[in-house]
């Protein structure tokens, strides 16, 4: 049964470790899109058009 519990708790820990990268990679992602064209060039557009 202790096995059992442990196999859980390893489990657990490298599913959190995968959370924690994930999270980090969606922040980076998001800071890369900020810092892309793509978002300079719909900005110039909304420009054009006002």
């Amino acid at each position: 049964m202790q096995e059992k519990q442990q196999a859980q708790d390893e489990f657990q820990a490298q599913i959190n470790t995968l959370q924690q990268q994930l999270d980090n990679l969606k922040q980076e992602k998001s800071k890369a899109t900020i810092t892309s064209k793509p978002e300079v060039k719909k900005n110039r557009s909304i420009a054009k058009a006002t």
